[in-house]
């Protein structure tokens, strides 16, 4: 047996569904109303960190320039540059 856990303000109904499979009446939960999220698809890039490509942004790290970002005090301004 399961638990159901509803909330009393929602508009909901429930009742027996009979399918035969034992001597216990399944039960019908049935949701009025429920606002579902809308799923967006959006592409999601997935950084492959292993030692290669490690390797291969240790060079580029070291091309950086942060002289702006060291001599920059404010945070917001050194942020934006960084």
């Amino acid at each position: 047996m399961d638990n159901i856990f509803v909330d009393k303000r929602s508009n909901y109904t429930i009742k027996p569904y009979v399918n035969g499979l034992s001597d216990h009446d399944a039960q019908l939960l049935i949701l009025i109303n429920i606002v579902q999220p809308v799923s967006i698809n959006k592409p999601i890039c997935i950084r492959n960190i292993n030692n290669l490509s490690t390797v291969e942004f240790l060079p580029l790290l070291s091309n950086e320039q942060c002289e702006d970002v060291f001599n920059a005090t404010d945070v917001n301004i050194i942020f934006k540059i960084f």
